[in-house]
């Protein structure tokens, strides 16, 4: 090959390496049924379905000496098309951090969802409120930033993370629940995921089949177990202890599940093809990460609130802290599917809520119930190819985005504004210079 000078060394390590795989004999692959967790095929679309898509944007301003002016957004449009819902929030903070951003967007859309919600019809078969983004990440970096705040290193940064957390768990436990009242599928929806709770829990499954007919009790017990429980922890390691004395048909199988960088979009892209369908509900709680309770954390952080903050803030922290960490005991558990709507198209993560809590330690695989059904219908209604694999959800995020150029105008009104009422915010980037025509 013209131009590189390593190709005759590469051919000839490859030539050592195949050398010494044909003599191990090794399999470097496992052979995955699929017939009890993938379903190659897509229900029909639903007929005129009543819904409401929710997606935000967020941007923040820099300031002269670390503050920061923070825009947070978020819109939902409706099908059949209606006059959206708009909200916006604006706050100007002593620090520059993206999870703060994060929470603040997510505090929004979930408040235009709750707006969204009372102009759906309650009940209807065909009627879905789509969410940007995933319930599962929502739920972990609130109670993650909750924690930090309360036992990691005191910073500025981590304690409104925190705080805005709080608020964040609040008000989508709200929304969850106002859902179930009047009859309302949720669904949030990802196209960029990187977990790999599916494929362990499946991959954990057919582990305990195989080591059952093999006479490897322990071992089917083992992975049994480890099937049901996320995360694995200390069963991470009994399950590794295993390599060498498993079978060496076995040993393939054993390390795509021990193998952390092995994610779920890239199980179910090998073993499916790129073809159309879905996989089975993987429900799935939480209280294995974070526990079942966040009450003492919360507690922590207020009083650290208290102690660096003070005032409106202190204020806030303890006035949510009740009905945040009531929030984290009703919050259902998380009903995960991955969903292809065309040949080789980009998986969706779709989930729905759960019976149980999020609060709880277990993880299970289901069949398709009867609210992930009505979503799939919907979804299919909804598709209309690879760009536009929601409308409803490209509508609200292209409507939404905060694009740099509008980021920069908002400035330039906020410093105008400013001007005329003798405050000087010293944008950092100077954008309020040759701004006129602003009362």
């Amino acid at each position: 090959m013209p131009g590189d000078w390593f190709i005759d060394m590469f051919t000839s390590e490859l030539d050592k390496l195949l050398s010494e795989l044909k003599r191990s004999n090794e399999r470097l692959s496992a052979e995955i049924p699929r017939d009890f967790w993938w379903v190659p095929r897509l229900p029909p679309p639903a007929r005129d379905p009543r819904v409401a898509a929710v997606d935000g944007g967020s941007g923040a301003e820099p300031l002269v000496g670390g503050s920061a002016f923070y825009v947070a957004r978020a819109m939902a449009v409706f099908n059949p098309p209606g006059d959206p819902v708009k909200l916006i929030d604006v706050k100007l903070l002593p620090l520059r951090d993206s999870r703060v951003l994060d929470a603040l967007r997510a505090i929004v859309e979930q408040r235009a969802a709750l707006r969204a919600l009372e102009r759906l019809p309650a009940g209807e078969e065909h009627t879905v409120l789509f969410m940007d983004g995933s319930y599962r990440a929502l739920v972990s970096a609130a109670v993650t930033a909750i924690k930090r705040a309360a036992y990691g290193y005191v910073n500025l940064s981590s304690l409104y993370a925190g705080l805005f957390s709080l608020e964040l768990l609040v008000v989508a436990s709200r929304l969850l629940q106002a859902a179930v009242e009047k009859g309302v599928a949720v669904a949030y929806v990802s196209k960029d995921s990187g977990y790999r709770s599916f494929k362990e829990a499946v991959l954990l499954q057919i582990l305990a089949d195989a080591a059952e007919r093999e006479g490897l009790s322990e071992l089917s017990e083992l992975a049994y177990k480890a099937a049901r429980m996320y995360p694995l922890k200390t069963l991470r390691e009994r399950l590794l202890s295993w390599r060498k004395r498993v079978p060496p048909r076995l040993r393939p199988l054993l390390d795509m599940i021990l193998d952390i960088g092995y994610r779920d979009v890239l199980f179910i892209d090998d073993y499916t093809g790129g073809s159309t369908g879905h996989t089975v509900v993987l429900e799935l709680g939480l209280g294995g990460l974070y526990g079942g309770d966040i009450e003492p954390a919360v507690d922590r952080m207020c009083s650290r609130i208290e102690e660096y903050l003070g005032g409106y803030e202190a204020e806030n922290c303890r006035g949510l802290a009740p009905d945040a960490s009531r929030a984290y005991q009703m919050l259902p558990t998380t009903r995960m599917m991955y969903v292809r709507l065309g040949y080789r198209d980009t998986l969706l993560l779709v989930e729905t809520p759960g019976s149980g809590t999020i609060a709880s330690d277990h993880r299970r695989l289901d069949t398709i119930g009867e609210v992930e059904d009505r979503v799939l219908k919907v979804l299919v209604a909804g598709y209309a190819g690879p760009r536009f694999y929601n409308r409803w959800l490209v509508a609200a995020h292209e409507a939404a985005a905060l694009r740099g150029e509008q980021l920069v105008l908002y400035a330039k009104i906020f410093d105008a504004l400013a001007q005329t009422r003798g405050v000087n915010l010293r944008l950092a980037r100077r954008t309020g210079v040759g701004v006129t025509g602003i009362a």
